[in-house]
């Protein structure tokens, strides 16, 4: 997943992980990590993250 928003990444990974939360089967977990090393928040122009169930 791509994201270029003027939020730090915490926030995005927030919002991810609330939306992947309430469509979530019992006991499955959500996994986000950032997938490269480029970053918003280090002048990149998008995160780009890894989102795993």
């Amino acid at each position: 997943m791509k994201i270029n928003t003027p939020y730090p990444c915490s926030f995005d990974m927030g919002i991810i992980e609330a939306f992947m939360n309430k469509f979530r089967k019992d006991g499955s977990i959500t996994f986000i990590k950032h997938f490269s090393e480029e970053c918003s928040m280090k002048g990149a122009p998008a995160c780009e993250y890894k989102v795993k169930r």
